[in-house]
């Protein structure tokens, strides 16, 4: 059957006119390093196509500076998860997946020019992060509308006028980031609307809910009753 929503989450509707105040509180926009990790490959039967050996790599990371516009995902959601038994790391992914997929309705972007995080799997040489929702600029982007590409990072420099050893940039006013940013409460809106309103009967969703095509982990581990109680919650963390 089709996942049901949880009776004790709120709707997290909100509705603002123009001469009001906004309902939202704007997310956090920062310069990102963004990392790229081959974790290894599968050998697969090319009769029966299914896996029969799993070989695990040890490359070094790609890393990239670009921007990045988040919300953290309070823990209360991780609770909630646990509560009703639901995978809560693959309904972060379920939930990024839906928020990057409402892009081009709110901040007229195209998904093509960014990101999300996509960490569903669980690799002990992970960092251990806080649970958040990323939406990532993609750096030399030149597809899409160019939203990422043509934003633009100013570089941090010191009273010396030297650039920080780290190479970290500031975020330019002009960053589609802030953008989205700024939005990121209306986003997360009509991303949990996505999932609420999909008529697919898994809880592993559909390119209409919380699938992409751009998923890093070809859609691995996601979940659409755990994606709502995270959107919710995130929603709620940045209202007021």
């Amino acid at each position: 059957p089709s996942p049901s929503p949880p009776s004790h989450l709120p709707s997290s509707s909100s509705q603002s006119t123009s001469n009001s105040p906004s309902p939202f509180r704007p997310a956090s926009c920062d310069p990102a390093i963004l990392t790229f990790r081959i974790l290894g490959y599968n050998l697969v039967d090319q009769t029966t196509h299914e896996p029969f050996e799993k070989v695990d790599l040890f490359l070094p990371d790609l890393m990239q500076i670009t921007n990045a516009a988040h919300v953290l995902v309070p823990a209360a959601a991780k609770m909630d998860c646990v509560v009703r038994h639901l995978d809560f790391r693959a309904g972060v992914h379920a939930a990024s997946h839906a928020t990057l997929a409402c892009l081009p309705m709110l901040t007229g972007s195209d998904p093509t020019d960014f990101g999300c995080l996509c960490d569903a799997v669980v690799d002990a040489r992970n960092e251990v992060t806080l649970p958040r929702i990323i939406i990532y600029e993609k750096p030399g982007c030149t597809g899409g509308c160019g939203g990422g590409c043509a934003s633009g990072m100013t570089r941090n420099q010191n009273k010396s006028g030297k650039t920080d050893p780290l190479g970290t940039s500031l975020v330019s006013p002009f960053s589609s980031c802030r953008k989205i940013a700024r939005r990121f409460g209306w986003i997360l809106e009509a991303a949990l609307e996505r999932v609420r309103k999909c008529g697919c009967q898994r809880d592993t969703g559909c390119t209409a809910c919380v699938q992409i095509h751009d998923c890093k982990t070809y859609n691995d581990k996601l979940s659409r009753t755990a994606a709502e109680i995270v959107l919710v919650h995130a929603l709620m963390s940045l209202q007021g």
